[in-house]
C-alpha cells in the first residue's frame, strides 16, 4: 500500500522497521516505529489510526520521513535548542564540573561565556537565554542560591 505519493514499503523496508522495533526501549519511540510497520505490513490508514492513537496527518509525516530520512531520523538523537555540537558541550561540561570539583561553586555567567565562546566558531553571534538554561538542564547543573540571610552585609 502506498501511503506517500512517491514511496512504497519494500520487504527491505519492511525487515528493517522490524528489527528496529525489536531494539526499541524507548516508548515514545517504538510507538512512531510501530505506526511505521503497521504501514510496511500494508495496514489501512484508518486501522492504524485506530491501532496507535495518531491522527492521519501524523502517520504520513512518519512516512514522508522515513521515506526521505530512512530510519536514522527516528534513531538519532534530536534535541531541541542544541546550537552547538555534542562534542563542544561535553567539553564544556568537563571543564566547569572539574572547576566545580575544586572551587565548589561556579557562577553562571562564567559559563555562559564559555559557551558564547563555542557558539561564535559554530557561527551565531547570540544564544537565547532559553536555549542556554536548555544546555545547563541537560548537562545536569542545578542553580544553588545562598540563603538571603547570609547575603546581608552589617
Amino acid at each position: 500500500m502506498a501511503y506517500h505519493k512517491k514511496f512504497v514499503f519494500t520487504a527491505e523496508h519492511q525487515a528493517e522497521i522490524s528489527e528496529w522495533k525489536e531494539k526499541i526501549k524507548d516508548k515514545k519511540l517504538y510507538c512512531k516505529i510501530e505506526v511505521l510497520d503497521y504501514a510496511a505490513k500494508g495496514y489501512e490508514i484508518a486501522d492504524i489510526i485506530r491501532l496507535t492513537g495518531y491522527a492521519r496527518c501524523t502517520i504520513n509525516c512518519f512516512i514522508r520521513e522515513y521515506a526521505k530520512n530512512g530510519i536514522g531520523y527516528f534513531t538519532a538523537d534530536h534535541r531541541y535548542n542544541r546550537v552547538i555540537p555534542l562534542e563542544e558541550e561535553r567539553r564544556i561540561d568537563a571543564k566547569f564540573k572539574e572547576i566545580a570539583r575544586k572551587k565548589r561553586f561556579i557562577h553562571v555567567n562564567d559559563i555562559q561565556k564559555e559557551y558564547a565562546k563555542a557558539l561564535g566558531k559554530a557561527g551565531r553571534e547570540t544564544v537565547s537565554r532559553h536555549t542556554f538554561y536548555s544546555f545547563l538542564s541537560r548537562t545536569g547543573w542545578k542553580p544553588i542560591v545562598p540563603q538571603s540571610k547570609y547575603l546581608t552585609t552589617k
